[in-house]
């Protein structure tokens, strides 16, 4: 009976299995998920915007230069007249000139904006980072329950291909007079649940693959198939990262930290709002008139010059700002360390999840061995005549709802394997 079983394991692994389906890994999921999903593409051009935000914030250390032109037409020249003699000026005004404009000091705005967009860019990253944890996991969890759903159907094949030999073996007792019409009827009433099994676990496979079709980018009707036996694959309890370790690699305590980087500059930028501004000029000129009011030729000339301004009376108006950015910083760290006391309960919980999943499987597969040897057991005893169809019957349903419990075990260990990956950081 036990060779029996496993050849019929070995048959319906194959059942679901038909030419032109694509044969997808784990890793091949995930490597489609990041290569095809928007939520990424977008997270992408977000770190390139940023990136191109910082670089133009930089700039703001250089002098900017402006150049202008322009031209004037008087119908009116000026006149002087001067010892009895009148001098005119020319009728043509013009000019080409350069402004190079330095800022020398504003309260260190510049430096606090620069700093500000290199957190901006670093919050980006750390958001491709966090948006690809949750695809991976979300990729993770639809595989999981599409090879679940696979060995279901397998199983539900297994417990009919039982029930169809034993169906024809009543049969033949029936036949000869050694059993009574009723054991038939019971066998075959199990047959037809049999069947129905069968067509709703078929069901929920097919629309697992088509939820993981939808995840990884595939049209949702794609023909694919997936690696169900890896739910038997051999289950171990990882070391517990250590929270420390865990905190550095949580792409959300980065954002976080970077968050409150800005949030402390913004506290400096309200007070440059209120410092003096010192800006240096430069201007050469191209142009006429000259500075001999009698000389209509264009010369060259240059000027230097620079300015102050500082707000001397705004009502205390800075004091309230200043207050009011400093309310948002506190803030900002206590929300730091809300998101740390949070990470650190997820890690503990994951850990145990992953602890207890682990001797649920080994109870089940206990229950399971079990459950088989009883099967054979009464099925020896019903073949002899020693024990009535239903004990057989109901052995079999036992048989069957072992070999699910199995399942669903191996499932939750998937499952919380990769949600403690997850809050550990390294899906």
């Amino acid at each position: 009976m036990k060779y029996r079983l496993i050849l019929l394991t070995l048959t319906y692994l194959l059942i679901l299995e038909v030419n032109g389906q694509e044969l997808l890994t784990v890793d091949a999921c995930r490597e489609l998920a990041i290569e095809n999903n928007a939520k990424i593409k977008i997270a992408n051009n977000q770190v390139r915007s940023s990136e191109e935000n910082a670089k133009a914030k930089s700039r703001d250390f250089y002098p900017v230069i402006t150049g202008d032109g322009n031209y004037k037409f008087l119908a009116d020249p000026v006149s002087i007249e001067l010892d009895g003699q009148r001098f005119t000026g020319t009728e043509h005004i013009y000019g080409l000139g350069l402004t190079v404009r330095q800022n020398v000091y504003s309260g260190g705005r510049v430096q606090l904006n620069s700093e500000n967009a290199k957190f901006e860019e670093n919050i980006a990253g750390n958001n491709l980072a966090l948006t690809t944890d949750q695809l991976l996991f979300r990729t993770e969890m639809a595989y999981w329950k599409a090879i679940w759903s696979k060995e279901a159907f397998n199983i539900a094949n297994q417990y009919k291909n039982l029930l169809d030999t034993l169906v024809q073996v009543i049969t033949d007792k029936v036949e000869t007079g050694l059993v009574p019409k009723n054991d038939q009827l019971m066998a075959e009433v199990r047959q037809n649940e049999a069947e129905l099994l069968i067509f709703k676990s078929r069901t929920m496979h097919e629309v697992g693959l088509m939820e993981l079709n939808r995840i990884i980018g595939n049209e949702i009707s794609r023909n694919i198939s997936v690696e169900s036996s890896i739910i038997y694959a051999d289950y171990s309890l990882p070391t517990m990262t250590t929270i420390d370790q865990v905190l550095v690699e949580r792409p959300e305590v980065s954002i976080k930290k970077d968050m409150i980087g800005i949030s402390e500059n913004k506290i400096n930028l309200t007070k440059s709002n209120y410092s003096p501004q010192v800006l240096v000029n430069l201007r050469p000129i191209w142009g006429a008139p000259n500075t001999d009011l009698m000389d209509s030729d264009p010369i060259f000339n240059a000027a230097a010059y620079a300015s102050i301004t500082m707000p001397l009376v705004q009502w205390g108006k800075r004091r309230y700002e200043v207050g009011a950015q400093k309310f948002n910083y506190e803030s900002s760290l206590l929300e730091l360390e809300d998101l740390q006391d949070q990470i650190s309960l997820e890690v503990s919980s994951a850990y145990y999840q992953l602890r207890e999943s682990i001797e649920r499987i080994k109870l089940t597969e206990a229950s399971q061995q079990k459950a088989q040897e009883n099967y054979e057991l009464i099925e020896d005893r019903y073949l002899e005549g020693l024990s009535p169809i239903i004990e057989l019957l109901d052995a079999q349903y036992s048989w069957l709802m072992a070999y699910n419990s199995v399942l669903d075990s191996r499932l939750n260990y998937l499952i919380v394997l990769s949600e403690y990956k997850r809050v550990i950081g390294q899906i």
